[in-house]
């Protein structure tokens, strides 16, 4: 064991802490002076051998707490350069990853084992470095010149994750009447943080997060699926977030009553020379009011999931607290591979602020079906301010008919963004009335609808879809992967209601057998000239080839800037196959072409375009030296206007 570990016999001096830490360097800003887990260790474990000579004889390694290692370690330790501990094992700029808060109370012993358990349980792909106030601050702190969050905002600001240390044992009731702790997580919660829970001894963690990393993870890794239902199904003591459904910034408390004093006056919106004025105390009371129940409310959303899993008691307690948060703008909770029900979704519907502008729900659950969705719709209805919606209900095989209509009537006319998943919906009939409650949303800009699986969608609802597309549609996803009886003749449907200046198209026909070349062709010939980025999805269109595909190429709107054309278990060759996966590689082979034949083939098409007709009346196109007939009316040309 090295001098800087072994246990002195001696009372421990500040020369000797200064030779069992030495200095390494300054690190200018605060906010990049996050530690390692190692690095914590090597702090805990010092002060837990040295302890009787650190401190009083008396207090154990056992007893150890953060105001224990500051006083008698850290600021011994960093007098001399008047440092953070930090900068006595580090040199370089750590940018933090996870940003922690807990109570300065709470024992260290196993402070760096339970971080060790939440790297892993996230499995971080990169080193963490944490942000933690005891370490990242030179001692003597002086950011209270400049406001109760200058020392820590830049540091969350960077910070990915936003990790709540409860503590162990009685301590956790503690972490939510710290007026610390209470200040940070209204910041993380500005800020948009993902926010998860520990508990020490035994190390446990809660990743259901606020703004729920989970639920884009599920759609971004692999083996993801699997990884977020066991991270969801995992039993945690919800008990310990209990406490915070009644905390008060007005009744927490802080070490320092200085501290408590400026942090009220930033919770209150004053600035900290604020000095009080008359009439002003019952504007503070009501801001005060305004921070509780944001923080509970948060907290019970959180905790909402973990409560239904383990059959706690009726979710309707808090409903209630998340109603009362009348300023809350934002819901965004994941529910998939739960045992969430109609019930439930009732009680969740019944709890939509008023003022909300933003609803995003993943109700990926075999137990969710008409009922839900008609409760749901009821409470959309009355949210007059709403402009986001996204709802993903793939996989709701109970949802029928009248569910999707009362969703479809119901739907706030505020909306902007709409993105609704039934992939899967198999009860599903027909979308009649959910085309319809698009057709009233004038000011949608973003539409994603999958209706991808549902056995009777056919060329006919999708253009019922299709005509119900407002005019100042930017950007459309459509997702129809696995319908059966969805033609061509839909694709024709679909593209010709495109509005001009659409930005962004996403298309899913994978699956669909009854896709052949000449859908690919009608989005070859009508494709909006403004595209910035095209995805078309024709996986396993058994009946597509290189013709079409290649046609659909050359006739790429000329401001793309992204595009991706799926083309695994069709009939189109590899090479094509790879170039379609991004435009580069399509403009390489286009150029490759080009060179082959000793002239671009998009003159070729123009030339051809006007002049090749068949005695059907079908346009004939030059590709590489190949007719290709191209199917329109008999007595007129879409494509040049000109009578065959």
């Amino acid at each position: 064991m090295s001098e800087a570990w072994a246990l002195p016999r001696e009372p421990t001096s500040p020369k000797d802490l200064q030779k069992a830490f030495p200095f390494h360097g300054y690190i200018e800003r605060a906010e990049h002076r996050a530690i390692k887990t190692i690095q914590i260790r090597r702090f805990v474990d010092f002060a837990s051998t040295s302890c009787s000579t650190l401190a009083v004889p008396e207090l154990s390694a056992a007893e150890l707490n953060f105001y224990h290692l500051n006083e008698f370690l850290i600021l011994p330790a960093c007098q001399e350069h008047q440092c953070s501990a930090v900068e006595l094992v580090e040199c370089k700029p750590q940018s933090p990853l996870v940003f922690i808060s807990h109570w300065w109370g709470s024992k260290i012993k196993h402070f760096p084992d339970c971080l060790e358990h939440y790297s892993r349980r996230k499995e971080f792909k990169q080193e963490v470095l944490f942000w933690i106030f005891a370490f990242a601050e030179r001692h003597p702190r002086k950011h209270l010149q400049e406001g109760p969050d200058a020392g820590f905002i830049g540091a969350l600001a960077l910070a990915d994750c936003f990790l709540l240390m409860l503590g162990k044992g009685d301590q956790v009731s503690t972490f939510f009447s710290r007026t610390w702790c209470l200040f940070e997580v209204e910041r993380a919660i500005r800020e948009k943080k993902v926010m998860d829970f520990a508990l020490q001894d035994p190390p446990d963690v809660l990743v259901e997060t606020f703004f729920d990393q989970v639920g884009q993870m599920e759609k971004k890794t692999p083996r993801s699926e699997a990884r977020s239902i066991s991270m969801r199904e995992h039993p945690f003591p919800i008990q310990a977030i209990e406490p915070g459904l009644q905390l008060d910034i007005r009744t927490s408390q802080a070490s320092n009553k200085e501290d408590y004093e400026r942090i009220l006056q930033a919770v209150a919106g004053f600035e900290p020379s604020h000095l009080p004025e008359p009439g002003e105390a019952r504007t503070s009371q009501e801001r005060f009011c305004k921070f509780n129940r944001r923080l509970r409310g948060e907290l019970a959303l959180a905790m909402w999931y973990q409560v239904i899993q383990q059959g706690l008691a009726d979710p309707k307690r808090l409903a209630r607290v998340i109603l009362a948060d009348e300023e809350r703008t934002t819901l965004n909770k994941n529910f998939s591979h739960s045992n969430f029900g109609d019930y439930h979704l009732a009680q969740l519907a019944a709890a939509l602020p008023s003022n909300l502008l933003h609803l995003q729900l993943s109700l990926w659950s075999s137990q969710i079906g008409t009922p839900g969705i008609r409760a749901l719709s009821k409470s959309l209805s009355q949210l007059k301010h709403l402009e986001t919606l996204t709802l993903d209900c793939q996989m709701c095989s109970r949802i029928g008919q009248t569910g999707v209509d009362a969703l479809g009537l119901c739907l706030p006319t505020t909306i902007t963004v709409l993105r609704l998943n039934f992939h899967g919906a198999f009860a599903v009939r027909n979308i009649l009335g959910l085309a319809k409650g698009i057709a009233n949303l004038r000011n949608l800009r973003v539409l994603s609808i999958d209706i991808g699986g549902i056995e009777n969608m056919d060329h006919r609802q999708v253009r019922t879809i299709a005509e119900s597309f407002p005019p100042r549609l930017m950007n459309l996803h459509l997702g129809l992967r696995g319908c059966p009886y969805f033609t061509s003749s839909g694709v024709q449907s679909m593209v010709l209601s495109l509005p001009p200046e659409m930005s962004m198209l996403s298309l899913n026909f994978s699956v669909c057998d009854r896709i052949n070349n000449d859908a690919v062709r009608w989005l070859a010939f009508k494709m909006p000239r403004m595209l910035k980025v095209l995805q078309i999805d024709l996986s396993d269109c058994v009946q597509v080839d290189d013709t079409s595909v290649l046609l659909l190429m050359q006739k790429l709107p000329s401001a793309l800037k992204g595009v991706t054309i799926k083309l695994a278990g069709t009939r189109v060759s590899l090479p094509i196959q790879r170039a379609g996966r991004k435009l580069e590689t399509i403009r390489r082979l286009l150029d490759s072409q080009e060179r082959k034949n000793g002239q671009r083939p998009t003159e070729s098409t123009e030339k051809n375009r006007h002049n090749n007709h068949d005695r059907h009346g079908r346009v004939q196109v030059c590709l590489s030296n190949l007719f290709v007939p191209f199917p329109f009316c008999s007595t007129s040309c879409r494509v040049c206007s000109r009578h065959p």
